[in-house]
C-alpha cells in the first residue's frame, strides 16, 4: 500500500478510487506538473518527489494516475499532458477529442486552444477549419478569439481577423463576459489590442514574415495562392528543397601547381548547436601574378533560425538586424559563383571544413555541384615542408609561424591565404 497523492488515505495507486473525480485530479495534476518545491502544500506529493531520484521524474507517474480516471475524463488529461511534454501524440489524441466533444465544453475550448497554440506560426493549412468555426460562434472562451484572429491576420485573411478582434473586445467590455481559459480579462484586452495592430501592420505595410526559412517556405505558398506580395526574395531556403547531399558531387581536388589566377575564399561558420553548420559570410579574392585584384564578401542570412542568426551576430561582433536583413543562400551563392568563375578556390583546410561549409551553402541553394577545383593550403603546406605537416597542420600554427595577424572577416581571412600561400612558396624555394 502507498500513500494517495490527493488525500493521504493508503492506497494501492497514486490515487485512490475516492479522489479520481475531476476537481481533486485536477488540483494533483496541476501541482505535480508544475512541480516547485517551495510553493508546494501538498504534502503527500512533497514526500512522494523525495523518494525520487530526481524531482523531475514525478511527471513520469501522470500517465499512470491518467489512466485510473474515467475513460472522457482520461481522454482530456491526456491531451494536455501530451500538449505539455511535447509528446508526439498530442496532435492525434486532441483532434480526435475536439472532433468527438461538443465545442461548447470548457474541455473541449482548452484542447482546442492546445490544438491551435501547437499549429500557430508552424502550420497555415490545419487550423482553418477550427478558426472559421471560432469565427462563427459568439459565446466562446476569449482565447479561443484571440488564437483564431491571429491565424487569419499571419495568412492574410485581414478582414475576418478584424471581425473576430472586433467581436472578441466586444465581449471583454462586458461586465458579465468571464470565459477565460488562462488569463485575466485585462491581460486579453491588451493582447486583442496589440494583434488588432499588428494585422493592420500585416495589411498596409508588410505581411507576417516567419523568423525561419522552413516557415517562411510554408507561408509564401499561402500567399502565392492569395496574391499577397512575398517580403523580400521569393527564392525560399528551406530543407525540402535543398539538394540531399547523396546527389551533391563531391568536391574535386586541384593537384597540379597553381596557375597565375585564382581566387583565395572563405566562409564563416555560423552559430549552431548541431554538428552540422551553415554560413553567415562568404568572400573571394580574386589574384592574378600573386596580387589581389579584385574582390566579392556578402553577408548570408543564416538559414537554421533565429538562434542561428542572434549566435553568429555576436560571434562577428555586429548587430542582428544586419544578419537578419541579409540576402539569402540562393541569391548570395549566384553572386559567388558568378565572381568566381572557373577559377581554382584556394584556403586553408578548402578540402575540409571549408569545402563542407561551402557545400552544405550550394546545397541549399538548388546546386548539385561544384564546378571549381579546390587547393588546399594545409596539404600543400605538408608538401612543402615537413615542419607543417602532423600536429603543426594548422592554419593557426601556419599564421604564428609566418607572424601573420588572422583577418576579423570573411574577406580579410581570404586576403590572409594569399599571404599564407606566398610565404609557403617562399619556403618551397629554398
Amino acid at each position: 500500500m502507498i500513500e494517495c497523492l490527493s488525500c493521504g488515505n493508503r492506497s494501492e495507486q497514486l490515487l485512490c478510487a475516492e479522489c479520481r473525480s475531476d476537481d481533486k485530479f485536477a488540483a494533483v495534476y496541476e501541482t505535480m506538473m508544475h512541480f516547485n518545491n517551495e510553493d508546494c502544500q501538498n504534502e503527500y506529493i512533497k514526500r512522494f518527489v523525495e523518494s525520487l531520484e530526481e524531482p523531475t521524474q514525478i511527471r513520469d507517474a501522470v500517465p499512470d494516475m491518467i489512466a485510473l480516471l474515467d475513460a472522457d475524463l482520461s481522454d482530456y488529461y491526456f491531451c494536455r499532458y501530451y500538449k505539455q511534454m511535447r509528446d508526439g501524440r498530442f496532435e492525434d489524441n486532441a483532434v480526435c477529442y475536439v472532433d468527438s466533444h461538443d465545442i461548447v465544453e470548457v474541455k473541449t475550448q482548452q484542447v482546442l486552444c492546445d490544438l491551435l497554440d501547437f499549429y500557430m506560426r508552424n502550420d497555415f493549412v490545419k487550423p482553418e477549419k477550427w478558426c472559421l468555426m471560432i469565427s462563427e460562434i459568439p459565446d466562446l472562451y476569449c482565447e479561443l478569439y484571440y488564437r483564431a484572429a491571429q491565424f487569419f491576420a499571419i495568412t492574410g485573411e485581414y478582414n475576418l481577423a478584424d471581425q473576430i478582434i472586433g467581436h472578441a473586445l466586444s465581449l471583454c467590455a462586458d461586465d458579465g463576459y468571464d470565459k477565460f481559459l488562462m488569463y485575466s480579462k485585462e491581460a486579453e484586452i491588451q493582447s486583442l489590442n496589440k494583434l488588432k495592430l499588428d494585422n493592420e501592420r500585416y495589411r498596409t505595410k508588410k505581411p507576417y514574415w516567419p523568423n525561419t526559412e522552413e516557415r517562411r517556405q510554408k507561408v509564401a505558398e499561402i500567399y502565392e495562392k492569395k496574391g499577397i506580395p512575398i517580403p523580400g526574395s521569393k527564392r525560399i531556403v528551406s530543407k525540402k528543397n535543398k539538394v540531399k547531399e547523396s546527389d551533391f558531387e563531391p568536391i574535386r581536388e586541384y593537384l597540379g601547381d597553381l596557375p597565375d589566377r585564382y581566387c583565395t575564399f572563405w566562409c564563416s561558420e555560423a552559430f549552431g548547436v548541431t554538428a552540422t553548420k551553415g554560413i553567415y559570410q562568404i568572400a573571394a579574392a580574386k589574384v592574378e601574378r600573386g596580387e589581389i585584384i579584385d574582390s566579392f564578401q556578402s553577408y548570408i542570412r543564416p538559414w537554421d533560425g533565429t538562434a542561428s542568426i542572434k549566435g553568429s551576430a555576436k560571434d562577428a561582433g555586429i548587430d542582428v538586424e544586419v544578419l537578419d536583413k541579409a540576402d539569402r543562400v540562393v541569391d548570395v551563392m549566384e553572386k559567388f559563383f558568378s565572381f568566381v568563375g572557373t577559377d581554382i578556390l584556394v584556403s586553408t583546410d578548402a578540402l575540409g571544413n571549408q569545402a563542407k561549409l561551402i557545400s552544405r551553402a550550394a546545397r541549399y541553394a538548388q546546386m548539385k555541384k561544384i564546378q571549381n577545383q579546390f587547393f588546399d593550403l594545409l596539404d600543400f603546406a605538408a608538401d612543402v615542408s615537413e615542419e607543417f605537416d602532423m600536429q603543426n597542420n594548422t592554419r593557426e600554427y601556419l599564421l604564428e609561424h609566418f607572424g601573420l595577424k588572422e583577418g576579423k572577416d570573411a574577406l580579410e581571412k581570404a586576403n590572409v591565404n594569399v599571404l599564407i600561400l606566398k610565404k609557403l612558396k617562399e619556403v618551397e624555394l629554398l
